[in-house]
């Protein structure tokens, strides 16, 4: 097939049939595949066995970040179906990521470098705040002006890393006055409380 002339291929079928095993004659006919039956970016969640399928083969999935504009691919597809064997291709374009399709993955630890190159208003700070993990500080540190500052968990996340940059982003009016504080700690001590704030 590699020395068949590349017009006289069924591309359609070759494009929904493509194996690791392929690779040669399909990044040598890029231009001729069909991205919408490229395995993976045609797929649904629900063929589980396609997918496990794929995982052992990196080679097959890498193709369309190797060899195709980000524009010829399903961004809805990729966004549902997003692990973290897929970062190589979810990272060709973060801001093509569908952010509130993949909204329940936020939380996972391989999704945050995605999240800090991605544009900070497509994604969901109110999500994010209610949602917050210690593993999380780089990404709201690098937006504290996104935060809700008058979430309970979020509050309850930083409470242990008081640092100058909170000090900075939280806003006046959720700041407690230096005179409050020590009114606090004083009347905590007088009381036996080991925290100031009880």
């Amino acid at each position: 097939m590699l020395k068949a002339n590349p017009d006289k291929l069924n591309w359609k079928k070759l494009s929904s049939s493509a194996a690791e095993w392929m690779l040669p004659l399909l990044e040598a006919n890029t231009d001729k595949l069909d991205w919408k039956k490229f395995p993976l970016l045609s797929m649904k969640v629900y063929y589980p066995k396609e997918m496990s399928s794929l995982k052992c083969h990196p080679q097959l999935w890498r193709l369309p970040l190797r060899k195709t504009n980000a524009d010829k691919l399903d961004w809805n597809t990729l966004s549902l179906l997003s692990e973290e064997w897929m970062l190589p291709l979810l990272e060709a374009d973060v801001n093509r990521i569908n952010w509130t399709i993949c909204e329940k993955k936020y939380c996972e630890s391989w999704m945050i470098p995605l999240m800090l190159k991605a544009s900070p208003d497509k994604l969901n700070w109110k999500l994010i705040c209610a949602e917050a993990k210690e593993r999380m500080l780089p990404l709201l540190k690098a937006n504290c002006e996104k935060l809700n500052w008058g979430d309970e968990h979020l509050l309850s996340v930083l409470l242990g890393h008081k640092g100058d940059w909170i000090k900075k982003c939280k806003p006046e009016s959720e700041m407690e006055p230096e005179s409050e504080t020590k009114s606090k700690r004083k009347r905590a001590k007088s009381l036996g409380c080991t925290s100031a704030d009880s």
